[in-house]
């Protein structure tokens, strides 16, 4: 089974997964919300920091799949 990495996700695009799952024609869609998007409009360093590492761990695992 191919994998292909679709986008990462903008906070327009939020539903009730962090991670989705979708099989397509020719393998599985692999798409994930960007958290530094998600969490750009509250003013806290810290988490902008965390979220900056989430997100590359999150292309870190879309890209190694």
């Amino acid at each position: 089974m191919a994998y292909t990495y679709d986008r990462i996700l903008t906070g327009t695009d939020i539903d009730d997964a962090d991670v989705r799952l979708r099989e397509v024609e020719g393998g599985v869609e692999i798409s994930a919300i960007d958290p530094v998007a998600s969490m750009q409009a509250i003013d806290n360093a810290q988490l902008h920091a965390v979220a900056a590492d989430v997100r590359d761990l999150l292309r870190k695992a879309v890209d190694a799949a």
